[in-house]
């Protein structure tokens, strides 16, 4: 049976923020802005500085990614390593693009990822992009770092757009299958209360089959190439 898909997602341009159409959700906004992990036109992506910059913009939603690390860490970052054109690596030396996979995230503990820095080296496509040293943090350090941002400037409190980074060809090589990696996600989510402001999306519809059936309450969104059927 063909499977009708909608997808709540747009690419960003150098600003890295985008505006949708009027959605039929209970509390998101009607005109929603998004900035694509946290805006990486202006700021490192998937870093706290540049969630919390996007909230000083004005973005209504923070779209992000979603990794795990070898001790069941949630943290951010596109990849399930660390990408060769934002990575300096702690002895100062950059990583090699055939090399990058061996930086494999799910096999460091959280510590050990927080030793390389993602946000100095300038990155090619984003020549705006401020640089700064900074890392992947936890998903719930900047939960709290955003709710506590948007509280001190009273802004409204932003939703959360979550990316699962799971494919079937490397479940238990760069992530743990989603019967485990969605629990752990969603326990995050859970106890900072912000189900309600959430949307988790996957190329991956293993991942929203799970919450379909054990979160029923958080809304998803499938996402797909253009060559997808």
């Amino acid at each position: 049976m063909r499977i009708q898909k909608i997808i709540i997602f747009a690419a960003f341009l150098a600003a890295s923020c985008h505006t949708a159409k009027p959605v039929a959700m209970n509390n998101l906004p009607v005109f929603d802005k998004e900035a694509h992990r946290g805006g990486r036109g202006l700021m490192p992506e998937n870093t706290l500085p540049a969630m919390l910059h996007a909230l000083s913009l004005g973005v209504t939603t923070l779209e992000m990614d979603a990794v795990i690390t070898k001790d069941k860490q949630v943290i951010l970052s596109h990849e399930p390593f660390f990408n060769h054109q934002i990575t300096t690596r702690p002895d100062g030396g950059f990583i090699a693009e055939k090399d990058e996979r061996k930086y494999n995230i799910y096999s460091m503990l959280f510590a050990e990822t927080q030793q390389y820095d993602v946000g100095s080296k300038p990155h090619p496509g984003f020549p705006q992009q401020e640089k700064i040293k900074a890392t992947k943090p936890l998903l719930s350090q900047v939960i709290d770092s955003a709710e506590a941002f948007a509280r001190a400037r009273q802004l409204p409190l932003p939703f959360y757009n979550i990316e699962t980074k799971t494919q079937l060809l490397t479940d238990n090589i760069y992530h743990p299958a989603p019967e485990v990696f969605v629990p752990l996600l969603m326990q995050v989510i859970l106890e900072k209360k912000i189900g309600s402001r959430t949307i988790i999306q996957s190329f991956d519809p293993r991942t929203l089959q799970i919450i379909h059936t054990k979160y029923p309450g958080i809304k998803t969104a499938l996402l797909i190439e253009e060559d997808d059927k």
